[in-house]
């Protein structure tokens, strides 16, 4: 990763605080002085791979010390890196390499005490490539979006963007030397840059979570208990495992400052459990996106962050601004809702398709600022507080009606015995779209039809309850980045030919 301001700031903590922790990695410590020496080791690896000048390449991201430590001597070899999931698609690889003009896939081994690099090449993309003027030169590191459908898209994150990101958060959760801040997220999602690389410029210790362990409450509590850490940011998932009810011990962390609310919506009664552990600390509700960074964040006490049932998006982040553009391609003025556009000083470059930045960045002419069309559906009320309604992909019209599929999805998601559940819209001849439930039963729990629409009856307009309920056994599937893969769900749906629940 090219980040002079990172790559500067751990060479000045391995010299002048050498034995600092820097890193928590399954119990093992790694002071600053033994992460600097593990990068120049793997520089040293890189130069007898051959690997051509500046040429962009992917990093499989399993999130080791090891993926870590390589990653940063790319950076120092001048390399822009995409990082990707370890479980991506063969099938989905051969497209996202060639928008990025990418011909090597490298993976770092903590298989021996030296550094192995393991490296995949693939055919030479780079003349067709988004790439082919030079562009790598200006990029710093490549990240994949997390969409629930299709190819994940490819963005440019430049030096300059990262490193405002980086002051940014080290500013404004007072992260120093002293702190500790919780890496819960997957390495090749947008969250690491605020839970692991801003606390490694900081000089901080970074607590990386086991992603094999990521669903185990006992191990995510002796994390949170075991180490204190000043910062946590994670997703609604991550705090639900935390706060699990009916626990024997009703366990307190004093010593967290920090307690994130991101990716999705948090319902109010998750957090209701979770000031109970923080008790302490101040409450943040970030939105961002990958493409843009943390854009707005709504921080205050235990208190205030129960009080109401949708959390407000809050104020945005210093030197951000923003439109919301309603349905008519009006600005909007005053209370109403609409899709929100962002610019930041953490914006991306744009994608490695030219044609995916054309339609999503543009250049507003009133400011000469570059705004991101978000694709969010947000409201403003009369007080000036803006709410996240959802995507517009999952606004539908049922019966006239507007219907949001994730406030439906959330109603379902109250239940205990449900793990997961998503909404499918389906196209009908004769009543237009009609809404299905896709239900996953926690392990050992059984689930009907009848009793999720009497739930949704209870909690939902009339419009807004599904016509048709789906039990699923197994796991629903996902796509490469985790989330619920809608598309092949979509598709399972149409093929099923007896009836559902």
């Amino acid at each position: 990763m090219k980040l002079p301001l990172l790559l500067n700031s751990l060479a000045d903590s391995a010299i002048q605080t050498p034995r600092d922790i820097a890193i928590i990695s399954d119990s093992v410590t790694w002071s600053y002085e033994q992460l600097y020496a593990r990068i120049q080791q793997f520089e040293e690896a890189l130069i007898e791979i051959g690997i051509p000048t500046n040429a962009p390449v992917a990093v499989l991201a399993y999130k080791t010390v090891e993926t870590l430590s390589l990653m940063l001597a790319l950076g120092r070899k001048g390399h822009s890196t995409l990082v990707v999931s370890p479980g991506l698609g063969s099938n989905v690889k051969p497209t996202m390499y060639f928008q990025a003009g990418v011909n090597y896939e490298l993976s770092a081994s903590s298989a021996s005490s030296s550094p192995l690099i393991l490296v995949t090449c693939f055919p030479d993309f780079k003349a067709d490539s988004g790439f082919a003027n030079g562009d790598e030169i200006h990029t710093s590191l490549m990240m994949t979006t997390s969409g629930s459908t299709g190819i994940p898209k490819v963005v440019e994150l430049s030096a300059e963007s990262i490193s405002a990101f980086i002051k940014w958060g080290g500013d404004y959760f007072k992260i120093t030397r002293a702190s500790r801040v919780l890496s819960y997220a997957p390495l090749n999602f947008d969250l690491s840059l605020l839970e692991i690389w801003m606390p490694l410029a900081c000089g901080a210790t970074v607590i990386l979570a086991d992603i094999d362990r990521a669903t185990q409450a006992d191990y995510l509590k002796s994390l949170v208990c075991n180490y204190q850490p000043d910062l946590i940011q994670a997703v609604p998932m991550f705090y639900a495992l935390l706060c699990q009810k009916n626990e024997p011990d009703r366990w307190v962390s004093e010593g967290t400052r920090h307690v994130i609310f991101t990716g999705d919506m948090t319902p109010l009664k998750l957090r209701q459990q979770v000031v109970t552990r923080f008790p302490l600390a101040i409450f943040h509700n970030v939105y961002g996106c990958t493409e843009t960074n943390d854009s707005f964040v709504y921080s205050v006490n235990a208190q205030v962050i129960v009080r109401d049932e949708r959390l407000f998006m809050g104020l945005p982040v210093k030197g951000s601004t923003f439109r919301i553009v309603t349905e008519n391609g009006d600005e909007l003025q005053g209370v109403g809702e609409g899709e929100l556009y962002t610019s930041t000083p953490f914006l991306a470059r744009g994608y490695t398709d030219p044609d995916l930045t054309t339609r999503a960045f543009f250049v507003d002419p009133s400011d000469q600022r570059i705004y991101y069309r978000t694709g969010d559906q947000v409201a403003r009320d009369d007080t000036g507080q803006m709410t996240l309604l959802g995507r517009n992909d999952f606004i539908v019209k049922v019966r006239g009606v507007r219907t949001n599929m994730l406030d439906i999805e959330q109603v379902l998601m109250t239940l205990p015995e449900i793990k997961s559940a998503v909404i499918i819209p389906v196209n009908d001849e004769t009543a237009g779209v009609v809404l299905h439930a896709v239900v996953e039963p926690v392990a050992g729990k059984i689930l009907d039809g009848m009793s999720l629409r009497m739930h949704c009856s209870r909690n939902l307009a009339h419009t807004s309850i599904p016509k048709r309920f789906h039990l699923y056994d197994s796991p629903l599937p996902v796509t490469s980045t985790g989330k619920p893969d809608r598309r092949t769900i979509a598709t399972s749906i149409q093929a099923q030919r007896s009836e559902p629940a």
